[in-house]
Order: C-alpha cells, then structure tokens, then sequence
C-alpha cells in the first residue's frame, strides 16, 4: 500500500523496521504471546531513488554557500559545515570534537568520540575505535576563529565547565536537526543538501588529489574503500567522457 502511495524504498523500509520492532517489543514486554507476524513480512526493493553522482560541491558552489550562510547570520554554522568539509568528519564526530582532542601546532585531532543525539550519549565513533588525523594550515586558521568566537559565546550563554569546539545553548552538542533544518533552505531540487555532503566533497576532493583509496578511508573512518572506489569510477567515467569530448574537438 505504500509502494502504491508513491513512497520511496527508503522511506518504506524505515517504516518496516519500526514495525519490526514494535512487534519484537510487544512480545518483549507481554503485549503478544508470541511472534506470527515478522517472518511472514517481506520487503520487495522496489521504488529506489536513483543514487546522485553529485553528491558532493564544486569549490564554487561551497564558497557561495558558506557566503550567503554568513550574509544570513548563520556563521557558526558556515564554519562547522567548512571545517567538515576541510576534514571529512561526519556530523557526530565533529559536534563531539573538545579542544583537548585538537593539537593546532603539530596539526593533528584526535577523533575520539561521536555523539548520539537520541541517547544523549558520546560513544566510539562508527568504526569503533578512535583515530588519528592530520589537517593544513587553513583548517588550523578556521580552528582558531571558531576558538576565538566560542570563547564569546561560552560568556553569552553562560556556559561553563564546557570544552566542545561547538555547542548549543545549553551547553551540549549542536543539534544535527537544528544544523540541517538551517542548512535545507540553501538546497535546491538539483542539488539537495545535507550535512554528509561536505563530508563526500572532502572525500571527493582527495580523489581528485590522486589519493590512494585506503589512505583517504583510513582518514575518514572507513571500514572499507567501497564507496571510496565509487567515487573513483565515478571520476574515471568523467575523464574518459572529458577525454572523447577533447577527441572528438580536436584538430590539427
């Protein structure tokens, strides 16, 4: 019935695992005997949106995001969204970020944690272990400037004893719904926008770069180079299309 109402794969599946364990609970808890039901449901992987090849930014349309992000007051953001890209962290891993896990003169951060906005809870990032990375000059200036307005927000929210790079109100980790409801308004039909885009335009960058899948994997808390190698077929099948494309122009 929901294939039928035009609902995408995605959509119907998340609902079919909350089905699952609303089943699984009911027995879990007394509410059913036992369970006739799960093994009987059956998902068909019908309706699947086409996957994007674009699920990253050109060096153009970043800076114009982040300029009509700071021209909309939305600064701190632009920032958290810029040092996500500049680093390929994911949404968590990023708002579980303490300055002590940051070593701007030997230009490393420790990726010790991410956070889990439903449990309220830091737990080992996804690949269950902590990590090591490197970052350039530019991202050490932008760790800096975000420092150096954090100090003033830590005074004009009252907050103490707090050492995230980036914080609410409150005090605790920058809400991922709040980040991409603010980021949302910027997208486009075309080009749909989310915080794990900033994270595939690192990703997508390095591989311009001629990085070795398994380094770039090692970097962002990949358990393998699958989607890595993704992005390299992508970029191969672009190349070979720029190389028939200058072919075909060609002339002596």
């Amino acid at each position: 019935n929901m294939y039928d109402e035009g609902l995408k794969f995605k959509t119907v599946s998340a609902r079919f695992k909350l089905t699952k364990n609303v089943i699984e609970f009911a027995v879990d808890y007394g509410f059913l005997d036992e369970d006739t039901i799960i093994d009987s449901l059956k998902l068909e992987k019908v309706n699947v949106s086409p996957k994007r090849e674009d699920k990253y930014l050109e060096v153009d349309e970043a800076e114009s995001l982040f300029k009509r992000m700071i021209e909309d007051d939305e600064e701190e953001l632009a920032d958290f969204f810029r040092l996500q890209m500049q680093t390929g962290m994911r949404y968590g891993e990023l708002a579980s970020i303490h300055l002590p896990d940051i070593d701007l003169v030997n230009k490393t951060s420790y990726i010790k944690y991410t956070y889990y906005f439903v449990n309220k809870e830091f737990t080992l990032p996804k690949s269950n272990k902590t990590r090591l990375i490197h970052i350039n000059d530019d991202t050490v200036d932008l760790i800096k400037k975000i420092i150096r307005r954090r100090n003033l927000l830590l005074l004009a929210y009252g907050v103490r004893d707090n050492n995230l790079l980036f914080f609410s109100r409150d005090g605790s980790p920058l809400h991922y719904g709040y980040a991409n409801n603010r980021l949302n308004r910027y997208g486009t039909k075309e080009k749909p926008l989310s915080n794990h885009i900033f994270r595939h335009t690192f990703i997508t960058r390095m591989v311009e770069n001629n990085v070795p899948s398994t380094l770039i994997a090692e970097h962002v808390g990949q358990s393998g180079t699958e989607m890595i190698e993704r992005v390299y077929s992508h970029f191969t099948r672009k190349m070979n299309d720029d190389l028939k494309e200058a072919i075909n122009e060609f002339r002596i």
